[in-house]
């Protein structure tokens, strides 16, 4: 009964004490050298006697049989790469809003914009105060802080006819000398419109310098909210 082993895709056969032991050595050495010769050019000995190849343990230098190791590359888990050529995607924030209406809300900020550099542009050019109130709407919410039992000219006003007097009673009381405008903030339908004014009161000659804010809500090219914010203490005492 022989045993068989099988080197390179052939059946060696040897005997079962050993017997033929030399002989199956010798045929071991004849696959090597085919094998070789076949799959691998020629590379000049070892100095060891060893095979030159890399990765080959040789029968001949009384190693194991000559089985050649080939190269391996470590792979992760098949558990652990569920989706390993899957791109990597950049989400926005969960409460971002689409690109639609992006859009709509620029072109609403866009439009509050215009219409508050409009309501400035009549203001500086001298419009009459009617011109000017055509720019809010009837039931316009308009107020400006500050003690109305000594500065007549503001406070809450009501209507167009209200802001249309709130102009002509400033014109009447006041002269502008310094209106600068510094920074103009616009989202959605609300603009806020920060700078510096200098105003003297004509009956006591005193000069008003202070910053402002102008804080507008614009809809449909209309403001149906109006809030100024100054210095109304130094506005109070130039008054008087």
């Amino acid at each position: 009964m022989l045993n068989r082993r099988r080197v390179h895709g052939q059946v060696i056969r040897a005997g079962r004490t050993g017997r033929n032991r030399r002989n199956s050595r010798a045929e071991v050495d004849e696959v090597d050298d085919t094998y070789r010769s076949k799959r691998a050019p020629r590379l000049p000995p070892r100095r060891d006697g060893g095979d030159a190849r890399p990765g080959f343990l040789s029968a001949r230098s009384g190693g194991v049989r000559n089985v050649p190791h080939r190269m391996s590359v470590a792979v992760p888990n098949r558990r652990e790469l569920k989706h390993p050529y899957r791109p990597l995607t950049l989400r926005g924030r969960q409460h971002s809003f689409s690109d639609a209406t992006q859009h709509n809300e620029d072109a609403m900020a866009n439009s509050a914009k215009a219409t508050a550099e409009e309501f400035f542009r009549r203001n500086a050019s001298g419009d009459p105060p009617e011109r000017i109130a055509e720019m809010v709407r009837e039931d316009v919410d308009w107020y400006v802080a500050g003690d109305v039992n000594v500065v007549p000219w503001i406070g809450r006003k009501e209507g167009r006819a209200g802001v249309a007097d709130f102009y002509r009673e400033l014109r009447h009381q006041v002269i502008a000398e310094k209106f600068e405008i510094t920074d103009m903030l616009a989202n959605e339908n609300r603009v806020v419109v920060l700078g510096e004014l200098a105003s003297r009161v004509r009956n006591t000659g005193k000069l008003i310098q202070t910053e402002f804010a102008f804080d507008f809500t614009v809809e449909d090219g209309q403001i149906v909210r109006f809030r100024l914010f100054e210095d109304s203490h130094a506005v109070a005492l130039a008054a008087v």
